[in-house]
């Protein structure tokens, strides 16, 4: 369990739990948390995971993840709300170290529902490719660098990730960054 206050008194407070099958190839992991302010609950977040891995010779052959979570905000700018909850179900599978697939169903409290699809694929041992696509139409790609001494745009000690968001439906509305990791 994990608390946490800051000095305007904004607080948190988390609380996972995991166990693990006895052929230890599988774990279930439930979490909860909650925030506020004061004296003031803001909300609640909780979670239900099952994982599931084949390890051989100590290197992760494949995984599979699949995850349910609800959040139940109790406070929306600074005021009470009824608002119901949003609710995601995700499944994650990775494919050794270089591959891994994901698809995503969130639920607002409004009642809409958008459905993601996405995957990463390592290039070479710097390089990795993800990308992404949902039922709202948007299309993201991301391009990781991750530094090496050959690597002259980045240096041995750090990593750069370009990425681009775009929407399919209706104007493209372009979103691109740059993010640049730098370590010691």
């Amino acid at each position: 369990m994990k608390v946490y206050v800051n000095p305007i008194l904004q607080w948190g407070a988390e609380f996972a739990f995991g166990m693990p099958n006895e052929a230890q190839d599988s774990m279930l992991l439930i979490g909860l948390h909650g925030w506020g302010a004061r004296q003031t609950v803001g909300g609640f977040k909780a979670a239900v995971e099952y994982k599931h891995f084949e390890v051989e010779n100590e290197q992760l052959v494949e995984g599979s993840t699949v995850s349910l979570a609800v959040t139940a905000p109790r406070f929306e700018d600074n005021k009470p709300t009824t608002n119901a909850p949003s609710w995601s179900l995700s499944a994650f599978k990775q494919y050794g170290m270089n591959h891994s697939a994901c698809a995503v169903f969130e639920a607002s409290p409004s009642g809409e529902c958008v459905l993601t699809a996405g995957g990463t694929r390592k290039i070479d041992d710097t390089c990795k490719l993800r990308g992404k696509l949902n039922t709202k139409g948007v299309l993201g790609l991301a391009l990781e660098l991750a530094g090496t001494k050959d690597l002259a745009v980045v240096g041995d000690k750090a990593g750069l990730t370009l990425n681009c968001e775009v929407a399919s439906i209706g104007p493209l509305n372009p979103k691109v960054g740059a993010v640049l990791q730098l370590s010691s």
